[in-house]
Order: C-alpha cells, then structure tokens, then sequence
C-alpha cells in the first residue's frame, strides 16, 4: 500500500519522488508512534476511514500527540 500511495502522489498530486517518499516515510513513522503511545499496533496505511480520522485528530494542534504532528514543519 505504501508503494501505491507513493505513486498516486507523484501521479495524481504531482509531487516530487523524494517528497512522496518523505511523506511515505512520516505515514510509517506515525504508525509506529501510535503502535507505541497506544495499546493498538496500527498500521496507517491499513486503517478505515473512522479509525483514520481518530488517529488524524490525536496529531493535530490540540490532540494527544500535537507535538508530534507539528514535528518536521506539519510534515506529519
């Protein structure tokens, strides 16, 4: 799945190969922060919709894991 979001960013979004690995890389880096921080191995590439949205929301400015997600100029 990893591979196919990559290629969809650099088809349909235009984005340059070293950022979609970039973005590819932060996706996996998040999974494993929040197989960590919670009692949940998660994969992000693997989620539904509704779990996607819980764990989008814990990275935001005021969630549980803001510090992260602003990590990197909001990369994650």
């Amino acid at each position: 799945m990893e591979e196919k979001f990559r290629s969809w960013m650099v088809r349909a979004e235009g984005k340059q190969e070293a950022t979609a690995t970039n973005y590819s890389r932060a996706i996996n880096n998040l999974s494993d922060h929040y197989s960590r921080f919670t009692v949940y191995p998660t994969d992000i590439y693997s989620v539904n919709l509704e779990q996607l949205a819980q764990i989008k929301n814990s990275y935001e400015s005021n969630g549980r894991f803001s510090e992260v997600g602003n990590h990197s100029h909001g990369l994650n």
